[in-house]
C-alpha cells in the first residue's frame, strides 16, 4: 500500500507537469501529442495504482476462545484415545493456517499486479515528460 500511495502522489506530480505543458503556447504539435499519450498512461497508471489500493478482505485468524471450544470438543469426541486429540489439533491448524496463507497470498498478488500494471504506464509518462521538457529547453535555449 506504502508503494501504490507513493506510486499516486509521483502520478499526481507528473499530471501536474502534464497539464501545465499542455496549456503552454510555445509547445509544438509533436511535443503537444507527447504529452496527450503522457496524460493517457498516468490515467491508467492511476487506475492501476487505486486498484491495488483498494481494501481487501484479509482471512485473519479466529481469537483464541473459538480454538480453545473446539479442543475441547476434540478432548469429549477422542476421550477414549487423547492421543488422537493432538493429531487432530494439529491438523486442524494445519488446514486452517494452510488455507489462511493461500487466500491471502492471492490478494496479495492480486495487489502486486496491480502495482505492476501502474508502474509501467507511469514510468513511461515520465520519459515522455522528461523527454518534453529537454526538447522545450534545448528549444529555449537556442532560440
Amino acid at each position: 500500500d506504502v508503494k501504490a500511495g507513493i506510486l499516486l502522489a509521483v502520478i499526481t506530480i507528473l499530471g501536474t507537469l502534464t497539464g501545465a505543458l499542455l496549456t503552454s503556447s510555445s509547445l509544438g504539435k509533436g511535443s503537444q501529442i507527447a504529452q496527450m499519450v503522457s496524460l493517457g498512461l498516468l490515467v491508467v497508471g492511476s487506475i492501476f495504482a487505486v486498484l491495488a489500493l483498494f481494501p481487501r478482505d484479509y482471512l485473519l485468524p479466529d481469537l483464541p476462545n473459538k480454538y480453545m471450544e473446539w479442543v475441547d470438543k476434540l478432548q469429549q469426541y477422542y476421550k477414549d484415545d487423547p492421543s488422537e486429540v493432538e493429531t487432530q489439533t494439529a491438523h486442524g491448524l494445519t488446514r486452517v493456517a494452510s488455507e489462511r496463507i493461500e487466500r491471502n497470498h492471492k490478494i496479495n498478488s492480486a495487489k502486486s499486479r496491480y502495482l505492476h500494471f501502474s508502474f509501467g504506464p507511469a514510468l513511461l509518462a515520465l520519459a515522455i515528460d522528461v523527454g518534453t521538457l529537454a526538447v522545450f529547453g534545448i528549444a529555449k535555449i537556442l532560440s
